[in-house]
C-alpha cells in the first residue's frame, strides 16, 4: 500500500515576491509566463498579483525589487556574453544551426532592456486594403486602359506606311 504524499508548502521570501513583481512587470502582467519563468505556481503568482492590485505592494516587497532586478541583470548579462561566445564559435565553425543560441540571446536582451527600463521602439505598420468594390473598380479601370492602349497601338501598326527596318543604324552625333 502506498502512502499518500503530503504537499509541503514552500515559504517565500520578500525577494521571491519581489522577483515575481519585477517579472510580472517585464511580462506585461502575464501570470503564466511569470510563473513558468520563476518556477512559482501559477495560482500563487495570480493570488499575489490580485492582492497587490487590491491592497498595494507591501513595502518590504517593493524595497527588495532593486536588488532582485540588479541580480537578474548581472546574471543575465553574464549569460548573454557566454551565449555570444558560443554563437561566434558556431559561426566560425560553419555551423549554421544557431537558431537556439540566437533566440536565447534575443530573449535575454529583451529581458535585460525591460529590467533596466531601457525604452524599446516598436514600429507597427498597418496596411488596409480599400473595400472590395473599390478594388474591382481599380482593376476594371486598369484593364480598360490596357485594352484601349492595345487598340491604339494596333491602329498605329496597321497605319504604318513602311515596314520597320530591323537593321541597326548608328545615329550621327550633331555635337561632333
Amino acid at each position: 500500500m502506498t502512502t499518500p504524499t503530503r504537499r509541503v508548502n514552500r515559504v517565500y521570501t520578500d525577494e521571491d515576491r519581489a522577483a515575481v513583481l519585477a517579472e510580472l512587470a517585464v511580462n506585461d502582467g502575464n501570470v503564466k509566463r511569470t510563473a513558468r519563468a520563476l518556477g512559482v505556481p501559477t495560482p500563487t503568482v495570480r493570488r499575489w498579483r490580485d492582492n497587490w492590485v487590491r491592497d498595494g505592494v507591501p513595502p518590504e516587497t517593493s524595497s527588495a525589487v532593486p536588488a532582485v532586478a540588479g541580480d537578474f541583470v548581472e546574471t543575465a548579462t553574464r549569460i548573454q556574453h557566454k551565449l555570444l561566445v558560443v554563437l561566434e564559435k558556431k559561426v566560425d565553425e560553419g555551423d549554421v544551426t544557431t537558431r537556439d543560441v540566437s533566440t536565447a540571446i534575443g530573449i535575454l536582451t529583451d529581458k535585460l532592456r525591460a529590467y533596466q527600463q531601457v525604452p524599446t521602439g516598436k514600429v507597427e505598420h498597418v496596411f488596409q486594403l480599400p473595400p472590395p468594390a473599390e478594388i474591382r473598380a481599380l482593376f476594371a479601370s486598369a484593364v480598360e486602359g490596357v485594352v484601349t492602349a492595345a487598340k491604339v497601338r494596333a491602329a498605329e501598326i496597321e497605319g504604318a506606311d513602311e515596314p520597320i527596318d530591323a537593321e541597326y543604324v548608328e545615329l550621327e552625333n550633331p555635337d561632333t
